[in-house]
């Protein structure tokens, strides 16, 4: 179903901002915020497991890659199932050790956060809707969806600053 784009002067715009919608913009950049202040502490850790110890691509990957060592984390997925055992384990414990908290054990508290970004931008783009008659299923490419995603947030962050609204 095609959306019908509600065209709004960027004064309009800016007077359908309610105070839901500034709180929905306030978890977004809280949310981000988040997500870049844990950010080098994960890649630390995730690092320092790879070095610690020579973690092998597996052989069922040899048709597709060369046998090497995995030193980035883009490559964990290559591991044996016992190496990743270890490593996994591993993480989880430097994970405690930096006094970080997950819901689960086995999740990465950097992709909770970046998945938390995501769900409050969702919330925010769902309290738009009614204002620019842009649905957010409808976006459907990437750079589509950064660009509203940005004039979402530079709207919410303009209002903010010109009432004199901080966390």
């Amino acid at each position: 179903m095609k959306t019908e784009l509600k065209v709004k002067s960027g004064r309009e715009l800016y007077n359908s901002i309610t105070p839901e919608i500034i709180k929905a913009g306030m978890d977004v950049f809280l949310a981000k915020t988040l997500v870049e202040s844990i950010r080098p502490i994960v890649e630390a850790y995730h690092k320092k497991v790879l070095l610690e110890r020579e973690y092998m691509i597996d052989d069922k990957w040899l048709s597709h890659e060369t046998k090497h060592r995995i030193i980035e984390q883009k490559e964990d997925y290559l591991m044996s199932d016992d190496d990743a055992k270890i490593y996994f384990q591993r993480l989880n414990e430097e994970r405690i050790a930096s006094g970080l908290h997950v819901d689960n054990p086995e999740f990465c508290p950097l992709l909770v956060a970046e998945h938390n970004v995501q769900k409050a931008i969702w919330k925010l783009a769902e309290l738009f809707a009614p204002i620019t008659g842009i649905k957010w299923e409808d976006i459907h490419k990437l750079e589509h969806y950064r660009k509203y995603e940005d004039i979402m947030l530079g709207l919410v962050a303009n209002y903010m600053k010109d009432e004199g609204i901080s966390q």
